[in-house]
């Protein structure tokens, strides 16, 4: 158990995102208030958030090519794979790569899921 520095409430240590300059190694905040923080900046400074928005989706099309392939084949093919669901929770899903080198193998995560995958917060049971 932790209690997050914003809200003052004490929540499970996995209500907490990671961090490895926090103390051990999770922010002092919980994600319920760095979600409200970051939409408060985001309406606070709309113009900064555009810009930063186009900086990393240039940054990313440019750093990794391959993604931006894989991406673009899949959804070339939706027609036939239908809308996609997160195979977790059910709701709108967004393609997750666990290897760009084989674009077509795809595993469907909603933009939660998808981040904890990332952040390796979540296992896939392998096919």
């Amino acid at each position: 158990m932790k209690v997050c520095t914003h809200c003052n409430k004490e929540k499970e240590t996995s209500a907490f995102s990671l961090c490895k300059n926090g103390k051990a190694g999770i922010r002092s905040y919980c994600t319920d208030c760095q979600t409200e923080m970051q939409r408060q900046w985001r309406k606070n400074n709309p113009d900064k958030y555009i810009a930063n928005n186009r900086a990393t989706k240039h940054r990313m099309l440019s750093d990794h090519p391959e993604h931006n392939r894989a991406v673009q084949q899949v959804f070339s093919h939706r027609d036939i794979l239908g809308e996609p669901v997160c195979i977790v929770c059910g709701t709108k899903a967004v393609a997750h790569h666990e290897d760009y080198e084989q674009p077509l193998k795809v595993v469907w995560l909603c933009q939660k899921h998808h981040m904890m995958r990332h952040r390796g917060r979540l296992e896939l049971a392998s096919p």
